[in-house]
């Protein structure tokens, strides 16, 4: 995943094992990452600093990540969906929002963070 400049990244995940083993594999592509669990910091921090891209999971103890999901593509910011959740998987497939199923290969996260960066890079 080779880029120019470094890419900012939220990652919105309530489960501290994920996002770090995200951030972990991120940072590998000289990303500048932030973790957050929260969703109306998520929101704020998305509006605050407009990130390259949101990497969100779709079910968040005390709400629905698809809010924080929502925040980002009101502001043109590429959005990945992550989630483990049998409903959610079925609700989001034909969705708008790019998704991930949980489990995954950190491969398959590499493609689509990849793609959705160059579809934002074409963008601009």
């Amino acid at each position: 995943m080779p880029h120019t400049k470094p890419r900012v990244i939220i990652i919105v995940e309530d489960e501290n094992d994920i996002g770090a083993v995200l951030s972990a594999m991120l940072s590998q592509y000289g990303h500048r990452l932030a973790i957050v669990n929260d969703i109306p910091l998520a929101c704020a921090i998305t509006s605050a600093i407009r990130p390259d891209l949101v990497i969100v999971d779709a079910k968040l103890r005390g709400g629905d990540g698809e809010e924080v999901a929502k925040t980002a593509q009101a502001l043109d910011i590429p959005v990945l969906l992550i989630s483990g959740d049998l409903e959610v998987i079925e609700r989001s497939m034909g969705g708008s929002i790019p998704f991930l199923a949980k489990p995954f290969r950190l491969s398959d996260l590499e493609l689509r963070v990849e793609e959705l960066l160059k579809r934002n890079d074409h963008a601009a």
